[in-house]
């Protein structure tokens, strides 16, 4: 039940890529309890984010509904700076 729940949540997230104002995601399992994962979704602004919410957010939460044990707890939280690394690794 817990694969087919991340699973879900991942092929939601393709749909939301596609979401204007669509920032970047992040899918993690806590590693101290693997029944416990989180949803770190980012976005250009408030706006696309209640955007996002009404539709393909609220769309990923009906569809794993009922393989989880409670409504997820949703937070907002205001990125300060955000830095960027890109490296570039030769074979």
């Amino acid at each position: 039940m817990r694969e087919k729940a991340f699973g879900m949540i991942e092929q939601g997230s393709v749909e939301g890529r596609k979401t204007k104002g669509f920032s970047g995601l992040f899918i993690m399992r806590s590693m101290d309890d693997p029944d416990t994962g989180y949803v770190l979704s980012m976005w250009d602004s408030e706006e696309s984010l209640d955007a996002a919410f009404d539709g393909i957010i609220k769309q990923i939460r009906g569809s794993i509904s009922d393989m989880v044990t409670g409504p997820p707890e949703m937070k907002r939280l205001d990125a300060r700076e955000i830095v960027a690394m890109k490296m570039t690794m030769p074979a």
